[in-house]
């Protein structure tokens, strides 16, 4: 499986990353966390929510995927996906850890 790569952002059109966090079904909480990742601009109807932090351990050790293709994240933002996934559908996020 490939690595993910981010697509350059446009800063003069204010251009910025969200993550779409996928759903799982109550009996699969524990499988690989499934996102997309999405542009829009500032200023567009979108809702999201937001996620940061400093806390833990800085070594990226865990696997998601993203459009389809790896990427690592640290322990906490891991478990913080995990907790808030959705039963089904969807949750849009802007994640400094990954839409920087």
């Amino acid at each position: 499986m490939a690595t993910f790569q981010y697509s350059p952002l446009h800063a003069l059109l204010r251009d910025i990353r969200l993550l779409i966090l996928h759903g799982a079904p109550l009996d699969l909480r524990d499988s690989v966390l499934e996102m997309s990742i999405v542009k829009t601009r500032l200023g567009n109807p979108v809702t999201y929510r937001a996620l940061s932090y400093t806390w833990g351990d800085p070594e990226p050790n865990y696997l998601v995927r993203l459009n389809g293709e790896q990427l690592k994240v640290r322990k906490n933002l891991h478990e913080a996906l995990l907790h808030f996934r959705p039963h089904g559908g969807e949750l849009k996020l802007w994640v400094d850890a990954a839409c920087l």
